[in-house]
């Protein structure tokens, strides 16, 4: 039987804590170790945290380590989960809430399938007061229960792979976290995108996560539709990264890339870089015509979306941080 660790990190989460907290106590399928890594909360964070621990007898699988300097939450989930000593590793929010089965579901898969190198699961999504709020796409994209393989393609076009569901075995972790850092990348969309290309990367198409959508989250969920017309700057930003991300994936991966798939990622990066310039400049001819895109690795909802702040977005923002 292989051995579980969470990997989970916190940074003043006191509001929502307890809830996850009782969600992995409860889980099926008990994680070997549970390793929670503090950024330096101000709030009461690491007392709830050291109380539940002690409350519940956890000493011996449960470790808080407060760090002594802020790390961000990228490298502080890295080097969180480099702590572990689990063959999987789980990554865990402060603010969300597992299904009792997660743990068991998704590891159960990993030691049937060994070609498994990282799985996701599917979410559900709550609001601050715990409610269900999902939309007509969050019911979509749930799931029909059944273990799919994600090839690289649809990667690049979907971004699957989100901390909050993501699992991945210990030799994953070792091999990305230095590119990862170097980067400066986000720890989890590269997570599928380089264990897609060997066709490693799969998603149980089953909700064992409720992600609680709120005010304040670490992990900033994706901007709504009315968010990215008003704030047309952060949704370029965001557009920027992803550039960056797929610059970084097609140096790294080219050598692992057959011809179709390099061929397509190249038109991919180009033509989101052209996609920021018409959006800066207006030009809504081109963004019309990124939506009938015929390549496999582009996303028509996020072509649809520029399209529609490029007509309808407040560019008075975007004006006057380019002055």
């Amino acid at each position: 039987m292989v051995k579980v660790s969470v990997a989970m990190t916190t940074y003043n989460g006191e509001e929502y804590l307890i809830d996850q907290l009782k969600s992995l106590l409860e889980q099926n399928r008990e994680p070997d170790e549970v390793i929670i890594c503090d950024d330096g909360s101000m709030d009461n964070t690491i007392l709830i945290i050291q109380d539940f621990i002690e409350v519940n007898k956890l000493h011996s699988k449960w470790k808080l380590i407060v760090n002594k300097v802020n790390k961000g939450y990228t490298k502080n989930f890295l080097d969180c989960a480099s702590i572990t000593t689990g063959d999987i590793i789980f990554f865990c929010d402060q603010d969300d809430i597992w299904h009792s089965d997660k743990i068991g579901r998704m590891t159960e898969e990993f030691e049937k399938h060994r070609k498994i190198k990282a799985m996701s699961c599917t979410i559900s999504v709550i609001d601050s007061q715990g409610n269900q709020q999902n939309t007509l796409f969050n019911k979509l994209r749930m799931g029909n229960g059944k273990l799919e393989k994600i090839d690289f393609s649809t990667q690049v076009r979907n971004n699957i792979s989100v901390g909050l569901t993501l699992a991945l075995r210990r030799e994953v972790l070792n091999y990305l976290k230095p590119l990862i850092l170097k980067n400066s990348l986000p720890f989890d969309v590269p997570v599928g995108l380089f264990t897609s290309i060997d066709g490693g990367y799969y998603i149980l198409g089953k909700p064992l996560v409720y992600r609680r959508v709120h005010e304040n989250n670490v992990s900033s969920p994706n901007y709504s539709l009315k968010s990215r017309l008003l704030n047309l700057d952060k949704h370029i930003e965001g557009r920027l990264k992803r550039i960056k991300l797929m610059k970084v994936c097609l140096h790294e991966l080219q050598y692992k890339m057959n011809n179709e798939d390099k061929l397509n990622l190249k038109k991919t990066i180009l033509s989101l870089e052209n996609s920021v310039v018409n959006l800066r400049k207006r030009n809504v001819l081109p963004l019309i015509l990124d939506v009938f895109s015929l390549n496999p690795m582009i996303n028509r909802l996020v072509s649809v979306t520029n399209l529609l702040c490029a007509l309808f977005g407040d560019y008075s923002k975007l004006e006057t941080s380019r002055k």
